[in-house]
């Protein structure tokens, strides 16, 4: 789980997205992890509509799910 925050920490580092910018979009971010799997569930600051993206071990896209 350490190694998940790290990879978030470092795209911040890089520049990919501003840490102050970061924090006005989203409002938390939740890592758990249940049987061996990471979950990560990242609750925005706004209105959008529900989301889901399902990845597999390789962190290939599985199922995206839109829910209006």
């Amino acid at each position: 789980m350490k190694e998940s925050i790290d990879i978030i920490e470092q795209i911040i580092q890089e520049g990919a997205i501003s840490d102050a910018n970061l924090r006005l979009l989203v409002d938390s971010i939740v890592i758990s992890e249940k049987n061996k799997k990471l979950h990560i569930k990242i609750n925005l600051n706004a209105k959008f509509e529900r989301h889901k993206d399902c990845y597999d071990e390789e962190g290939n896209l599985t199922e995206s799910v839109f829910i209006a």
